[in-house]
């Protein structure tokens, strides 16, 4: 992934920086995740995805399924 991709209500909701994907979570909140490092990735009932991270963290996304395992492709 390279570039800009765009999530729900046009707000860029993650970009490429080499190695690491930055996504914003429903808060708003910036993560920089590898693209190895997401240990599991869940679909939630209202479409969104959760992310599970090293250390137990994890990260909740507007964003469905299919498009943020494509940005971790």
């Amino acid at each position: 992934m390279s570039g800009v991709n765009t999530g729900r209500g046009g707000v860029p909701a993650a970009v490429g920086h080499g190695r690491f994907v930055v996504m914003r979570d429903r808060n708003g909140v910036r993560t920089a995740v590898q693209r190895h490092a997401v240990s599991a990735a869940c679909e939630g009932p209202d479409g969104g995805t959760t992310l599970l991270l090293p250390g137990g963290r994890l990260v909740q996304l507007d964003e469905d399924l299919d498009l943020v395992l494509a940005w971790l492709a």
